[in-house]
């Protein structure tokens, strides 16, 4: 039996996609530890930080997405 399908056959464009882009700022719903919540415009994601804690109730930017994985960075004071 030869099988034709792709890696890219097996996932639905739809599921693997987010609203989200690098330097989309949001805010953290819960701490990140390094993972956690936050939102952006109105909806709530799964991130994750680059390793550092990052409290509840702070500004945070979008630095990668990589299918559903959000990674994000405190931002700074301007």
């Amino acid at each position: 039996v030869v099988l034709d399908a792709t890696l890219a056959d097996a996932h639905s464009a739809a599921s693997d996609t987010l609203p989200l882009a690098p330097g989309d700022i949001g805010e953290t719903r819960t701490g990140l530890r390094p993972a956690g919540k936050a939102a952006f415009g109105g909806a709530t994601y799964e991130v994750s930080s680059r390793g550092e804690f990052i409290e509840a109730g702070v500004a945070v930017e979008v630095v990668r997405v990589h299918g559903r994985a959000v990674t994000v960075k405190a931002r700074e004071a301007a």
